[in-house]
């Protein structure tokens, strides 16, 4: 899939980031990493999606390795297969890892809202983030 340029959704989503999480707490410390994937321009989205996986996992520090399969492969039921598990409708599946609730920025507005980006976790939590994740906290 080709990323179409004829509007700045690029300068739309970094406006709506720094509108959002701005005040976070930890907004200043990984916003340069961040808001630097909206200056670039790949071609495909396939490249753009990837770079900014590869930018959460430098941020986390994960030590995650994968690989892009080189073909496609027909969806099946083993539980290392998350793609159709972790879409909009499945965000209260069993099937997903819950998380902690931790402070967001609108805390002292409105309740905890799960299933955010990863960025709301990143931007409030921290290096705390990784701790979240992980299923035997």
């Amino acid at each position: 899939i080709r990323i179409d340029y004829a509007t700045d959704w690029q300068r739309i989503h970094e406006h709506a980031i720094k509108s959002a999480y701005g005040k976070s707490p930890y907004f200043e410390f990984y916003s340069d990493v961040i808001l630097s994937m909206f200056e670039w321009q790949p071609e495909l989205l396939i490249e753009w999606n990837e770079a900014s996986m590869n930018a959460i996992i430098e941020a986390l520090s994960l030590p995650l390795v994968y690989e892009n399969s080189k073909k496609y492969c027909e969806i099946d039921l083993s539980p290392s297969d998350w793609r159709n598990v972790i879409v909009p409708e499945n965000m209260n599946s069993p099937q997903l890892p819950s998380t902690s609730n931790y402070i967001q920025v609108f805390s002292d507005r409105h309740p905890f809202q799960p299933g955010l980006s990863i960025l709301d976790m990143l931007f409030c939590c921290g290096p705390e983030s990784i701790r979240l994740l992980k299923p035997d906290k």
